[in-house]
């Protein structure tokens, strides 16, 4: 037979074999299977993950003035190259600009080349 003992207690009649004097005084209990009843449930423990959302979230609410100071200081010591990048994705990624204004290309150093047909 192919199936496990699980199956076989449930599905197979039990005989007791106990008081067994002659066959036909066999009796047939119920599965041995204990019930519902005495079957204690699982114990489920809720285990507790790191939540890196809510640490950043808490970690920005106690650190914000450093968080901003530190941005400000290095948006100045980077402004032209951020201004430059962006100047640049501007006309060869999002092409809402054709055509940068003459200040920009001299402030930038900003060229066109023919053969990529892009700004660089």
């Amino acid at each position: 037979m192919r199936h496990c003992a699980k199956i076989a207690e449930r599905e197979y009649a039990k005989i007791d074999l106990k008081n067994v004097t002659h066959p036909d005084n066999l009796v047939i209990t119920s599965t041995m299977m204990p019930s519902a009843t005495e079957v204690p449930a699982p114990i489920v423990q809720k285990k507790e993950y790191f939540n890196l959302r809510e640490w950043r979230k808490a970690y920005r609410e106690q650190h914000k003035n450093e968080i901003n100071n530190k941005a400000r200081d290095e948006y100045q010591a980077k402004k032209d190259d951020i201004l430059r990048q962006h100047i640049l994705w501007n006309l060869n990624q999002s092409q809402n600009t054709k055509v940068p204004k003459q200040t920009s290309i001299d402030r930038y150093n900003i060229k066109y080349d023919e053969n990529l047909k892009r700004w660089f």
